[in-house]
C-alpha cells in the first residue's frame, strides 16, 4: 500500500516497475470488492452470506489478511486527494454498446420494424449488461459498464468491517471464529495442547501418540479454550463443523489471527472517534452494529 503515497524521486524505470504493483495491488482491493469485470475468474469467491472464500482448508487465513489490507487500502485512500478507488470498466461491454450504437445509427434510413430489430438485438446482447458473481453480495457498482467504478475509502473499509463482523458471529451459525469471544466459539479446536488434559489435572507425562488416542478422538469439549485463536472458519456454504477431526475448518493458525489484531485496532479506533465526537446530550450516530465496536477491552 506504500505505493499509493511513495512520493520519492524514481526513475523511469523504477516508476514503471512500482506502477505494476500498484496496478496488482489495486486489482487485488477490486477482486475482493467484487468490482472486477469478467466475473468469477476476476474476482474472489463468497459464500452465500458475503464470506470471501478461497479454498476450503483454512479459508479465514484469506480473509483476516484480505480484512487487514482493506483496512489500511482504506486509511492510505483516505490521505489521498480524492479518496476513491478505481477499478475499470468492462471494456468489451463498452466495444459492444458502441458498436450496437453504430448499427442502429447505419439503420435510421430503414423501416420502423428493422429499428425496432436493432434495438432488440442490442438488449438480448448477453454482453450488454455484465456484472459480477453473486451481485446480491457485490460492491458499490457492479454493473461495469466500460468506465471506471469507483468506491470510497469508507466503503473499502465497510467491506472489511463486514468480514470482521462475520468472524465475531454475524453469520448463519452465529458462531464466533475467534475462540473466547461470544456466548458460541468453537469448542474442540485442532490443537493438541488445547485438547489435552491440563498439567494441573493430569500430571503425568502425555506422549505424542497417547495424546491422538486419548484426547484426538474423543468427543468432548477441549479441556483448555486456546482464547485469542481464529480457526480456518466455514466451508463454502457457511457451515462449521466443530470437531477436531475437521481439522480444515478447526486447526487455528496463528497468521489467522496476527492480520486481525491490526483490523481490530482499526475498527476500536473509528469506535472511539464515533463516541468522541457523539453530540453532548444529542443522539448518537447511527451505530455500525459491529460486533468488534462494542468492547473496549478485546
Amino acid at each position: 500500500m506504500q505505493l499509493l503515497v511513495e512520493e520519492k524521486h524514481l526513475t523511469s524505470n523504477q516508476r514503471t516497475v512500482l506502477e505494476k504493483f500498484r496496478s496488482n495491488a489495486e486489482y487485488y482491493v477490486c477482486s475482493c470488492m467484487n468490482l472486477n469485470p469478467g466475473g468469477a475468474a476476476h474476482n474472489a469467491g463468497r459464500t452465500p452470506a458475503g464470506l470471501l472464500f478461497i479454498r476450503p482448508w483454512n479459508n479465514l487465513q484469506y480473509v483476516s489478511n484480505a480484512a487487514f489490507l482493506l483496512a489500511v487500502h482504506s486509511d492510505t485512500l483516505s490521505s489521498l486527494p480524492f479518496p476513491l478507488l478505481l477499478c475499470p470498466g468492462d471494456q468489451s461491454t463498452s466495444n459492444s454498446t458502441s458498436n450496437s450504437t453504430n448499427s442502429t445509427s447505419d439503420s435510421t434510413n430503414s423501416t420502423p420494424n428493422s429499428t425496432n430489430s436493432t434495438a432488440d438485438s442490442t438488449n438480448s446482447d448477453p454482453d450488454f449488461t455484465s456484472s459480477p458473481p453473486d451481485s446480491t453480495n457485490s460492491g458499490p457498482d457492479s454493473t461495469n459498464s466500460g468506465v471506471d467504478i469507483a468506491a470510497t475509502a469508507e466503503e473499502v473499509m465497510e467491506f472489511a468491517k463486514s468480514q470482521a463482523d462475520y468472524i465475531l458471529g454475524t453469520n448463519p451459525m452465529n458462531t464466533s471464529y475467534l475462540v473466547g469471544y461470544g456466548e458460541k466459539y468453537p469448542r474442540r479446536v485442532h490443537h493438541r495442547a488445547a485438547s489435552s488434559a491440563s498439567y494441573r489435572v493430569d500430571k503425568e507425562f502425555i506422549g505424542c501418540l497417547q495424546g491422538f488416542d486419548s484426547w484426538y478422538s474423543a468427543g468432548v469439549d477441549n479441556p483448555n479454550d486456546l482464547v485469542g485463536a481464529v480457526v480456518g472458519g466455514p466451508n463454502a456454504r457457511d457451515v462449521f463443523t466443530d470437531h477436531r477431526g475437521a481439522y480444515m475448518q478447526t486447526e487455528a493458525c496463528t497468521y489467522n489471527t496476527a492480520p486481525m489484531v491490526g483490523v481490530f485496532s482499526k475498527l476500536m479506533e473509528m469506535e472511539r472517534r464515533r463516541r468522541r465526537w457523539r453530540p453532548e446530550g444529542g443522539d448518537a450516530p447511527p451505530s455500525s452494529g459491529s460486533p468488534a465496536a462494542e468492547e473496549d477491552d478485546l
